[in-house]
């Protein structure tokens, strides 16, 4: 599970790293931290928060620029005080704090354009990388169908009319098709997990396969996830018939030494 979510973390910095991406969200996270450096500013983000009824669940977050789930979170609330920011206002040359200052300036209505798209474009990724990341959850039986909606998601945006997803999509489907594109390169117990649910087993598996891979090479692949699936199970049916084999053992022992200290 912990490969999956490396997997994933790959695949979305591919579509971050490009130059408008990474422009937007460091002019976001320049004005962030703008306003939380400074506790009147905070203040005054909060009285604008009142007076304009902005629902929100948390104020403003900043985030951990080497983890992108973070850098979603905090563009998903930044998005919400867009107006708010707006009345700060911000120059060229904005104060970080600590003899710290940005040149790049703040957010541009092109800006919260992208930051709008991005949030949309990463959010199927965000939950993907929570459900598989889960501690308290079973989570292989689901991987499959939550890598699967992904790819759809990347297809689907690949077509789309909107120029910056469609760059974005094509970058990141590239990276997807590194780990995942080609059938050999999938680990079959994800496949197996998804056959022991009772929720799936095969005929779900195949639908799923159909949508990621073409029927031909989908149906292909299922054969040899058959296979796999029954070699596994004729392993364990080895085990069980070894463990049961111990197991009367010890029982014809004990017997044994009953007789004895009967005698």
């Amino acid at each position: 599970m912990r490969c999956i979510a490396h997997i994933v973390n790959l695949i979305v910095w591919d579509g971050l790293k490009l130059k408008n991406n990474l422009q937007a969200v460091e002019r976001v996270r320049a004005t962030i931290k703008f306003v939380k450096n400074s506790p009147a500013r905070l203040q005054r983000l909060k009285d604008l928060v009142s007076v304009l009824k902005i629902e929100r669940k948390s104020l403003l977050s900043l985030d951990v620029p080497t983890r992108w789930n973070s850098t979603y979170e905090m563009l998903e609330t930044a998005l919400k005080f867009k107006y708010v920011f707006s009345m700060f206002g911000l120059h060229k040359e904005i104060d970080l704090g600590d003899g710290e200052t940005s040149n790049i300036g703040p957010p541009e209505d092109s800006d919260w354009d992208l930051v709008r798209k991005l949030i949309i474009f990463l959010e199927r990724f965000f939950i993907l990388t929570n459900n598989v990341s889960a501690s308290l959850s079973v989570t292989a039986n689901s991987a499959l169908f939550d890598i699967s909606t992904a790819l759809e998601t990347l297809k689907g945006l690949e077509e789309a009319s909107d120029l910056d997803l469609c760059v974005m999509a094509h970058k990141m489907k590239d990276k997807f098709n590194k780990y995942w594109g080609n059938l050999d390169k999938f680990n079959m117990l994800i496949y197996v997990a998804a056959i022991l649910d009772p929720n799936v087993k095969i005929v779900g598996l195949q639908f799923t396969l159909h949508a990621m891979y073409g029927e031909n090479d989908g149906d292909t692949l299922l054969c040899q996830i058959q296979q796999v699936t029954y070699e596994l199970f004729d392993e364990y049916k080895d085990y069980i018939r070894l463990l049961v084999s111990l197991f009367l053992s010890q029982i014809v022992k004990v017997n044994l030494k009953l007789v004895t200290l009967n005698q």
